[in-house]
């Protein structure tokens, strides 16, 4: 079983580089607002990873893992607005990526972490 901490940073590049396809490969959907769900899914995702990866982070951990994820799609964001990929940043992508990241953040520290360590008895 590959470790933990290389799941989330193939993710990583996973990420990265879905971030720099050209936007005439990028398939169209119909659903209004359907790229958004893409980008809170993807940064969910990673932020799932992320903290799994910390096994059981404290609070602080997933505030640094919240910001990171929102940072990190925020940069990508801007990075495609720089670069010559055929893609746009889109202040609207980056607040779904970090509402993605912060929702499952904030589902960790609420319900993950509320459970105390595993097999703990209840």
């Amino acid at each position: 079983m590959l470790p933990r901490w290389l799941v989330a940073l193939a993710w990583v590049a996973v990420v990265t580089a879905l971030s720099f396809v050209p936007q005439d490969v990028v398939p169209d959907s119909p659903v209004l607002g359907f790229d958004k769900l893409v980008h809170f899914v993807i940064y969910a995702a990673l932020a799932f990873l992320l903290l799994r990866a910390l096994a059981r982070p404290s609070q602080r951990g997933i505030v640094v893992v919240a910001v990171s994820c929102a940072a990190f799609g925020g940069l990508l964001e801007i990075a495609q607005g720089l670069l010559p990929v055929g893609r746009c940043g889109s202040v609207a992508d980056a607040v779904a990526n970090a509402l993605g990241a912060v929702a499952v953040c904030v589902y960790w520290d609420r319900v993950v972490n509320a459970r105390g360590p595993r097999g703990a008895g209840g």
